[in-house]
């Protein structure tokens, strides 16, 4: 399966990434496949969208309430990764052969 990373800006588009295997560092076995968005792809979204979301105002016109709500939908994200810390733990140290440590 060929996955991509998502580039927005005046040529929204998908683009080629490099595609890594997670492997499970004991036996080596793939247990994932992802995309690596190295510096490059970083410039890219960087140039084509930051930008495009500052002068269009999505970000320089949002109103009072609007950053509010947007604030809101922050901390129930970071409710949820807190909530399910223990889970990305283990899914890291299996990803890596790291030794788990659970707070």
């Amino acid at each position: 399966m060929a996955y991509k990373l998502w580039i927005t800006g005046p040529l929204d588009a998908w683009r080629d990434g490099r595609s890594d295997g997670g492997r499970e560092p004991g036996p080596g076995d793939q247990i994932a496949e992802v995309v690596n968005g190295g510096r490059a792809d970083v410039d890219a979204a960087v140039q084509e969208g930051s930008s495009d979301a500052f002068y269009d105002g999505r970000w320089s016109r949002l109103t009072p309430s609007g950053a509010a709500r947007l604030d809101g939908e922050l901390e129930t994200c970071r409710d949820l990764l807190e909530a399910n810390a223990d889970k990305f733990r283990a899914g890291k140290s299996e990803n890596t052969g790291q030794a788990v440590q659970f707070r």
